[in-house]
């Protein structure tokens, strides 16, 4: 019985580090106040990702079509910035502002 409540506290935190990543990596920049506030009072994962669901409907330039491009495009770029900072940070200094690793590839 302990290893199922250790085992189920820990897909809860998983659950939560995913969310949380979401929150402050994923959205950081483009979710309003309001947003940020009603996500953080959800209680459930599946509020959670209902939440989530609809932030990105509400955001679909297309929305007839199945794949929302402002999505796609989105986090194809974080993808590519990701990408483009790893590789920068073994080339530059450390301590470089964020905001410069965001704007340097437009």
């Amino acid at each position: 019985m302990a290893f199922l409540s250790v085992f189920l506290f820990a897909g809860l935190l998983a659950a939560q580090g995913r969310d949380q990543k979401w929150l402050k990596e994923d959205v950081v920049y483009i979710i309003t106040a309001a947003e940020r506030q009603a996500f953080q009072h959800l209680n459930t994962g599946a509020e959670r990702d209902r939440f989530i669901d609809q932030f990105w409907s509400r955001r679909n330039p297309a929305p007839t079509d199945p794949l929302n491009p402002l999505k796609e495009e989105h986090y194809r770029r974080i993808v590519r910035q990701r990408t483009f900072c790893s590789r920068r940070a073994r080339l530059e200094v450390r301590s470089r502002p964020r905001l410069h690793c965001l704007r340097a590839s437009g």
